[in-house]
């Protein structure tokens, strides 16, 4: 009664499934940064911030220590391993990615105008042909 197999998509749909791909693609780079571990710009904006962190807590380490000012030290190891907290967790989805041997997804940038000009040629079209 219920057929749980594979079903092949007809050529309509794959056409269908690809321009939907796209349009995420276009639309949503997040979404797809997300999905497919490719970094975004604040992925990137807090690994920067990481290794700053963890060379100015490595500093505060040494200077504390040199100064004799322990509590120093103690803030400084803190914010080092804050830094390398962060550092940690920002690079497992790229590890996990090229461990399963993915490659990023780079998303397709279009400018505000060139999407506007698509729209516009594209409108009244049956989005489904």
């Amino acid at each position: 009664m219920f057929y749980c197999g594979l079903m092949p998509l007809s050529e309509r749909e794959e056409k269908l499934l690809a321009q939907m791909e796209k349009a995420m693609l276009a639309d949503d780079p997040r979404l797809v940064s997300a999905l497919t571990g490719a970094p975004t710009k604040s992925s990137r904006r807090n690994l920067g911030l990481a290794v700053v962190m963890f060379f100015a807590g490595f500093g505060a380490v040494f200077g504390g220590v040199f100064s004799k000012i322990y509590p120093i030290s103690w803030v400084g190891f803190l914010i080092c391993l804050t830094g390398l907290s962060i550092l940690a967790a920002g690079l497992k989805g790229k590890v996990e990615a090229i461990a399963n041997g993915q490659r990023p997804v780079k998303p397709a940038k279009k400018g505000f105008k060139e999407r506007m000009d698509n729209r516009w040629d594209n409108r009244g079209r049956d989005p489904l042909e």
